[in-house]
């Protein structure tokens, strides 16, 4: 896997070359993006591990691959990996549409990681995104 990795790597398309012009160096969101990245049994052309985001640029071979597309999607989706899926004229014609929506895909994942907080009535702050509700100081639970 990793030798066809790498393999992929030196024969990048021109639209993943484009791309990743903008996706290195952590140009976008200040995240680190990897190219032709292997997970699972499936090679990534990107991938940005603090936002769990893999991105496919799609030329005209994957219109015939829909349906292993959608299975490798959901595969993926089962590890917690989202995919976004690009075309070509994406990347080449409305690459800084493009580039926006990534970042604000990086942007919303970060904010879904990072807890949120909020004031606790007496003075400590509360994970508001905790799975199981805070555990009431003694006196709350007698409702006094």
């Amino acid at each position: 896997m990793q030798a066809t990795a790498r393999h992929l790597r030196r024969h990048i398309t021109p639209a993943e070359t484009r791309l990743w012009e903008r996706l290195r160096g952590r140009q976008i969101a200040g995240v680190k993006f990897r190219r032709q990245h292997a997970i699972g049994g499936c090679i990534l052309d990107f991938y940005c591990p603090a936002a769990r985001l893999a991105i496919e640029v799609d030329g005209p071979v994957h219109m015939q691959q829909r349906t292993a597309d959608a299975a490798r999607d959901a595969l993926l989706a089962a590890k917690g990996i989202r995919v976004l899926r690009l075309s070509n004229d994406d990347v080449f014609l409305r690459l800084e549409e493009t580039t926006q929506r990534i970042a604000t895909i990086v942007r919303e994942s970060q904010d879904e990681q990072t807890p949120s907080r909020r004031p606790h009535p007496h003075g400590r702050s509360v994970n508001t995104r905790a799975s199981a509700p805070p555990i009431p100081l003694a006196g709350e639970r007698d409702g006094g």
